[in-house]
């Protein structure tokens, strides 16, 4: 994209959301803005950028500024289980969805419905989803002490695996 913006010799400034400081006060300094930020950035170590990238995006929509692929649906992109209210609302079938803070809860919520795949909210890129078949890791006792330090982030989810269909994402 940068290349092509180079050779139409548009202006244009870039933020490395790795390495980046802001001040709201200042912001924005263009009317324009375009985001490229990857949900996913955390699984290259990036693990920062994507709440700096929103709260920037924030500031300069706040600012006035107009941001392509700005807070809302960047933020929607971040949800998986936005993403599965979105798809009810608007008559979208997809896989049942559970978002959990506490593996017994999620346990008690599922019932039956084995095998599920297990995969954090703050997805992207199909990044550490995990096929549990039987409730086995759901029901392991480390994942039921902490959750975080299991494969699993903060908030997880369970949803129903969907044999018929080779993608299982929402």
């Amino acid at each position: 994209m940068f290349s092509a913006l180079e050779r139409r010799e548009v202006r244009f400034g870039k933020c490395d959301l790795k390495k980046a400081a802001f001040d709201p006060d200042m912001l924005p300094e263009a009317p324009l803005y375009f985001n490229q930020a990857s949900p996913s950035a955390y699984v290259r170590g990036n693990t920062r950028a994507v709440p700096f990238c929103l709260s920037l995006m924030r500031s300069l929509e706040l600012g006035g500024a107009r941001v392509l692929n700005g807070s809302q649906a960047f933020s929607l992109e971040l949800s998986k289980s936005a993403q599965a209210a979105l798809m009810r609302r608007l008559g979208i079938a997809h896989p049942r969805t559970l978002a959990f803070n506490d593996a017994d809860a999620a346990l008690a919520q599922w019932g039956d419905a084995w095998p599920a795949l297990l995969k954090p909210e703050q997805g992207g890129s199909g990044a550490r989803i995990v096929l549990d078949a039987d409730q086995t890791i759901l029901a392991d006792d480390s994942l039921k002490n902490d959750p975080l330090s299991s494969e699993m982030e903060n908030d997880p989810l369970v949803k129903k695996e969907d044999k018929k269909r080779k993608d299982n994402s929402v």
